[in-house]
């Protein structure tokens, strides 16, 4: 026969204890526990996802008419077609295009187009007079139209949205042409730019050509030469001119370049305002400059580093962000400034070299036109005639081919301006005309009642996480770990939730041995007398937090389980208010407890055998001195224990609840050891936590808490861990 020591001490200093945590939110026993409320708002969800639907569809229905747009590549020429350019003019081409098309000057002459005035969208706009409310309209048709580039293509689109479908595409109808016609007129405006100087230069030189002539035949005239050709027979001195002549000719040519030049330069620099207007070849040896070169690199660096600190994670407004954005700024002011400096380096390079060659070129001329003086001392009259006959047929060729130049490029002006055409006009190519949708682009009833179902649900679970938020009942052993000091000793599961369905619960440890009932009290057992064993305590008492917590139960299948291990064990109902054990163990209800403390017996006359072996129940006592409870305070209590004591190897005694009565406090200052029984689902946290530290300043050592009346439902893995415990005892699988 196993004992236990029969020296009562009282226990050594206590181990830490667990403290108190955050709520626990469990998904599994969530979906477990609500179920049918997750179905039902799925239901609901979709319910309301189509009501919404239903009611948009009425209210608000939207069609999307879209027209799409290819951005070709600058023609500099039409026999070089798709020349010129790089990806950021193109990108910019594209971005300019996309403001144009949401203009408002375009949009107020596209609404005014006759596709747009027979619409429904327009009649909303008419007044009681019947006139068209243009303000009013433009400012609505700002928000149904919404143009944008393709990212990374050379296209660009826009979207016009309405209530009927033909309204939508009649909209971008509309929409298309007034923009074409502006692409159109803008082409005209910029043809004509380059045409009129180009006129005003032809016939400028036209105009020289005709003076050339005439002065032609004036010098024939005067000098009574036959015609303006070479003479033959002629002396040393003028072959030696008419050596000179080309050399001085192409001279000529070559000054008339250079100062053309030098004058175009001069005349720029004298511009109001300071030199701007640098030419495409300045433009690119500046961004050739090692300076600006050098500064870009750096921007390129700053640029890298903020998007690494962007991809970082760190905000617009993060200081380490705010200082690279200052320093990029800077930067890009320093580029802005280098390039300008370049540029005016290059120009006033260019100017100095001109003047230098127009002034070489000069005195190059100057001395060829010496050395004929000096040639020609004999017929300076007749040479001086042929030189400037042979200058007037240079100038006039050089005239003449400047005007077949301007009239080439501008029959390529012509030429590109004649590539529009119904689908293009200039660099714009329409791939996409206006459709007629058919279906609508809002609302949609599957993303509505996606939307529905996710709102209800998320409702829903919003609600019920709330709720367990809020509820602070000790709904699973886990919530034990959530009070102060508290330890949790193990947990008894419903018995209508056992495999076995034991009918009687107070004893289903005797009758229902195989049940997860019967196994959660093994387990406590042991767990329980080991304890006890080593801390030499013999008396143990069970207190129920409120009534229906089940401490009866627990208080008779643990006195049943300690006596299958060989414990002699004596069971005392010390709730005198409202005694149970006699009736779970069918024996009479007196003599016990309160006849011996009011003395009218001793001990061994109340002390009745149960029909298990090494069991022996002290019941409560007869109903006329249960009346007094005040009893269990008294030393005659101590006695009676100390006798029990040495009679048996446990001493578990039953209480009154601790919410309604005193009695466990008293019955505490009297035990070595106290355990607590909570129902899942009934006390509070904060009740137990009470109740627990009103047994702590008894002088038993309170043991810990035992959850009572599991449900499977408090856990995802509870059902099968009861399930699981049944199967292997039933199947007597060994280990």
């Amino acid at each position: 026969m196993t004992t236990i020591a029969a020296n009562r001490t009282v226990s050594g200093p206590r181990g830490p204890q667990p403290q108190g945590g955050a709520v626990a939110i469990d998904p599994v026993r969530i979906v477990k526990m609500y179920w049918i409320p997750l179905v039902l708002s799925v239901f609901v969800g979709v319910g309301l996802g189509v009501g919404a639907y239903l009611v948009l569809l009425r209210i608000a229905p939207r069609f999307e008419s879209t027209v799409l747009y290819e951005a070709l590549a600058p023609e500099t020429d039409i026999r070089t077609p798709g020349m010129g350019g790089t990806r950021e003019e193109l990108e910019r081409f594209v971005n300019t295009n996309v403001i144009t098309i949401t203009n408002d000057s375009l949009l107020k002459e596209a609404m005014q187009r006759p596709e747009v005035l027979t619409t429904d969208w327009s009649k909303a706009y008419l007044d009681n007079e019947g006139r068209f409310k243009e303000v009013d309209a433009l400012k609505d048709f700002k928000e149904l139209i919404s143009a944008r580039p393709r990212t990374g293509s050379a296209y660009l689109s826009f979207t016009v949205r309405a209530a009927k479908n033909t309204d939508a595409s009649a909209l971008a109808t509309a929409v298309h042409s007034a923009y074409f016609k502006e692409l159109g007129r803008r082409k005209l405006r910029i043809t004509n730019e380059r045409e009129v100087p180009m006129n005003a230069s032809i016939q400028a030189l036209n105009k020289l050509v005709e003076a050339a002539d005439s002065r032609v035949r004036q010098i024939m005239a005067n000098n009574s030469l036959e015609d303006a050709g070479d003479r033959g027979g002629a002396s040393a001195g003028e072959v030696e001119i008419g050596s000179l002549q080309p050399r001085r000719a192409e001279a000529l040519q070559r000054q008339a370049a250079v100062d053309q030049r030098l004058a175009f330069l001069e005349g720029n620099q004298a511009a109001e305002g300071g030199m701007t207007n640098y030419t495409d070849e300045q433009r690119e040896a500046a961004e050739r400059d090692p300076i600006v070169l050098n500064v870009k690199q750096r921007l390129t660096d700053y640029q890298i580093s903020d998007t690494a600190m962007a991809t970082r994670g760190l905000g617009d407004t993060h200081p380490e962000r705010v200082r690279m954005t200052a320093t990029i700024r800077a930067t890009e002011a320093e580029i802005a400034r280098a390039r300008s400096a370049a540029l005016e380096k290059l120009f006033r390079a260019d100017l100095e070299n001109s003047q230098r060659q127009s002034k070489s070129v000069k005195d190059e001329i100057r001395d060829m036109d010496k050395r004929i003086d000096l040639l020609k001392a004999d017929k300076v009259k007749i040479a001086q005639a042929y030189v400037e006959l042979a200058s007037q047929k240079v100038k006039k060729q050089q005239h003449i081919e400047e005007i077949d130049r301007l009239n080439r490029a501008m029959g390529s002006l012509g030429e590109l301006a004649s590539l529009s055409k119904e689908d293009r006009i200039d660099r714009i190519r329409l791939a996409q005309g206006a459709a007629t949708p058919d279906e609508l682009a809002f609302p949609r009833l599957p993303i509505m009642v996606i939307f529905g179902v996710i709102g209800a649900l998320g409702l829903t679970l919003g609600l019920v996480v709330l709720r367990e938020m809020l509820d602070t009942r000790i709904r699973t052993p886990a919530d034990v770990n959530l009070i102060a000091r508290a330890r949790l000793l193990g947990f008894i599961p419903r018995a209508d939730e056992d495999p076995t369905r034991p009918a009687t619960p107070e004893t289903v440890f005797r009758d229902s041995p195989t049940g997860a009932m019967s196994e959660s009290f093994r387990q406590l057992r042991a767990g329980i007398i080991k304890k006890m064993q080593a801390s030499n305590q013999k008396s143990l008492l069970i207190v129920p937090a409120a009534p229906g917590s089940g401490a009866t139960t627990v208080v008779a299948n643990l006195a049943l389980g300690a006596a299958a291990s060989d414990l002699r064990v004596l069971v005392i109902d010390g709730n005198l208010r409202r005694p149970g054990l006699h009736k779970v163990f069918k024996l009479a209800d007196g003599p016990g407890l309160a006849d011996v403390l009011a003395k009218k017996c001793d001990l061994s006359m109340a002390l009745q055998a149960t029909s298990t072996p090494n069991l022996t129940l002290l019941s409560a006592g007869s109903a006329t001195l249960r009346s007094v409870p005040e009893r269990l305070s008294a030393e005659v209590l101590t006695a009676t224990l100390d006798e029990a004591h040495g009679k048996f190897d446990l001493v578990i005694i039953d209480s009154a609840p601790a919410l309604v009565a005193g009695d466990a406090q008293a019955l505490a200052n009297r035990c070595d050891a106290a355990i607590l029984v909570v129902k899942a689902y009934g006390e509070k946290r904060g009740q137990v936590a009470r109740l627990r530290d009103q047994l702590a300043e008894g002088r038993a050592e309170v043991l810990g808490i035992i959850v009572n009346q599991v449900r499977a439902a408090a856990g995802g893995y509870m059902r099968k861990n009861i399930q699981m415990a049944y199967d292997y005892q039933t199947a007597g699988t060994p280990n």
